[in-house]
């Protein structure tokens, strides 16, 4: 009955594990074919502005700085950001690798619990009576 519960249990990780690694790649598949449509937006990286919380715990130098650094990074950001839908491509079979290697840790897993489970079975797992213990009763 354990290994019922063990492989049940493992079918169910592989479920979830499955239905994740399915999810996160259509969420980056969708975000990488749709990054193209962002470039050349005029603004974009100059939108992105120190939050006002975040300003009082930075040193001002650092601070007034900030803005000269996005405008560094712009063409940088272009330049990923027009090559991302390309990259879409290479996602599937990243996922199908990182799908393929969850999987089989996770059955990997069951293997082993249920090698022990198959190896423990007809034992006790009760813990020793505590030498010198005292029941509440008698003790007053």
């Amino acid at each position: 009955m354990i290994l019922a519960f063990i492989w049940v249990g493992v079918l169910a990780l592989v479920a979830f594990w499955s239905f994740a690694a399915w999810a996160l790649h259509a969420l980056t598949g969708w975000a990488l074919a749709n990054a193209g449509a962002l470039t050349g937006v005029p603004g974009m990286v100059e939108a992105l502005n120190l939050p006002q919380w975040l300003a009082p715990w930075l040193p001002p130098e650092l601070a007034a700085t900030f803005p000269a650094m996005l405008a560094a990074i712009r063409p940088l950001v272009d330049v990923v950001i027009g090559v991302a839908p390309a990259m879409a491509g290479g996602l599937s079979v990243l996922a199908w690798i990182a799908w393929a290697l969850g999987s089989a840790v996770i059955l990997a897993l069951g293997v082993v619990a249920s090698v022990l489970a198959v190896r423990y079975r007809g034992r006790s797992w009760r813990m020793p009576p505590l030498v010198g213990h005292m029941h509440w009763k008698t003790h007053r």
